[in-house]
């Protein structure tokens, strides 16, 4: 399952235009009977980018939930402006069997 999930980000992000630099499974958890399964990600992308992302996320199906979020402009040189880095925890829900 966290491979389907890692897979599905991944996708989503290279077609929004935002670039993993880093994607990190996460312990899953239980509730009720749902099964959460995440994974953390660091990435980058311009505003609008990051904006196409998100959307797709969160209303793509099945439907995923962005945990946690720190987002800052990037600090790497002068030619990156509106470039935005991303601390991302992103969340998937299975049923139990």
């Amino acid at each position: 399952m966290i491979a389907a999930l890692q897979s599905r980000v991944e996708t989503v992000a290279a077609s929004a235009g935002v670039l993993l630099s880093s994607v990190q499974p996460t312990a899953e958890r239980s509730q009720g009977r749902l099964r959460l399964i995440g994974l953390r990600a660091i990435a980058s992308g311009s505003i609008e980018d990051v904006q196409r992302f998100f959307h797709a996320i969160e209303h793509g199906r099945p439907a995923l939930i962005i945990e946690s979020l720190d987002m800052a402009p990037t600090a790497r040189g002068p030619d990156v402006n509106g470039v935005l880095d991303l601390r991302i925890s992103i969340m998937g829900a299975v049923m139990s069997t």
